[in-house]
């Protein structure tokens, strides 16, 4: 996500931010909801409010600026994502002819 225009005065102790596809590391915390705790020079520190694994609360990572993005948004847990993508599966009207007749 280089170029997204977020820099470091973007962001300020306490804002609540959510990860987004991190660009220099796993995407391990791609979703996660957190709070920044401390910004270095070029990376700013987040505590894991709500981690998109569980294991992941209450970890402080660092990211760079362009890897987050303002507020929470969406949902963070990988679980309740999957949860929500069978739900709208099964809601889904069936169809009702093949394409190979």
């Amino acid at each position: 996500m280089f170029g997204s225009g977020k820099t470091l005065s973007s962001f300020k102790v306490g804002d609540k931010v959510t990860v987004r596809a991190p660009s220099d590391r796993s995407f391990s915390h791609d979703g996660s909801h957190g709070t920044v705790v401390t910004i270095d020079t070029k990376r700013v520190h987040v505590k894991m409010d709500k981690a998109a694994f569980e294991h992941n609360d209450g970890e402080v990572a660092n990211f760079l600026p362009g890897d987050l993005e303002p507020g929470h948004v969406g949902t963070p847990r990988n679980s309740d994502r999957m949860n929500e993508a069978f739900t709208a599966m099964k809601l889904a009207p069936a169809p009702t002819s093949w394409p190979w007749r």
